[in-house]
């Protein structure tokens, strides 16, 4: 069985690609690594791109218009490991990113989910963890309300940017650019919802775990560029945030008023 499978989920990034995928093969690790990159229909040569890695990943082609936790589930059901490492095209892990989140879950029996510091391509900390979101965050962040509020009233607690991030915490849930997830802990709730296309299938993820008894964390010492897109929230009205909004209530109308804080097990 593999220690750490990495799995990315691309769709047109071939002008990150590249780098995301040397950051894991130029990782230093004890552990043994495997890797799979999911091409969900690419046209702009991303595939052109993979193919040259040929031998040192395994590429798994797809027509395109899949949802993201179906793409990542492809590889969650075929492969056999301890640990998976879920990665956006748009990241780069820093050499010995791996080696210190695979320590980290091996110290950390009860963990289910694990996400390291990001960082903006300045080195600027990206707010990659959170508190679950309230039915007035869901409104405000999602409306011309967020450019009317001050902070405080726009989402200040729900991105913990009342925090330093300076410490190994447990929280509420972490954004899925970057963590590494406890295969036991996927068997037991069920890997990623295929009805969330994208946007939101991290939140409800960490909530089945933290519903199952597994814990979340944030790891600081771990830091991980992201060139963060941040596509649902550029324009107001756009297919990103027509998704953004389709998963929101889809995360309501699952999980309802309970879906709003952590659950509490015993």
């Amino acid at each position: 069985m593999t220690d750490v499978f990495v799995v990315i989920v691309t769709s047109n990034h071939a002008s990150y690609i590249r780098r995301c995928v040397e950051s894991v093969l130029n990782s230093q690790h004890a552990c043994s690594v495997d890797v799979a990159v999911v091409d969900n229909g690419s046209v702009d040569g991303t595939r052109e791109i993979l193919r040259t890695f040929d031998g040192w990943l395994k590429l798994i082609e797809r027509e395109g218009g899949h949802s993201l936790s179906n793409n990542i589930n492809i590889v969650l059901r075929m492969a056999e490991a301890k640990y998976f490492l879920i990665m956006n095209p748009d990241v780069e892990l820093p050499p010995d990113g791996i080696a210190k989140l695979y320590d980290f879950m091996e110290e950390h029996e009860d963990a289910g989910a694990c996400g390291p510091k990001l960082a903006n391509c300045d080195g600027s900390l990206q707010l990659s963890c959170r508190r679950f979101p309230t039915p007035w965050i869901f409104l405000v962040r999602r409306t011309p309300l967020r450019w009317f509020l001050p902070m405080e009233k726009t989402g200040k607690s729900q991105l913990m940017a009342d925090w330093d991030h300076k410490e190994v915490k447990q929280v509420d849930w972490v954004i899925g650019a970057c963590t590494i997830l406890r295969k036991e802990a996927l068997d037991q709730i069920g890997y990623y919802d295929e009805r969330f296309r994208l946007y939101c299938e991290e939140i409800d993820l960490c909530y089945r775990l933290w519903e199952q008894g597994w814990l979340v964390y944030y790891d600081p010492r771990v830091a991980v560029v992201h060139d963060h897109q941040l596509k649902s929230l550029k324009k107001l009205i756009s297919i990103h945030s027509f998704w953004h909004y389709q998963s929101m209530l889809q995360y309501v109308l699952k999980h309802k008023l309970a879906g709003f804080r952590r659950p509490q097990t015993d």
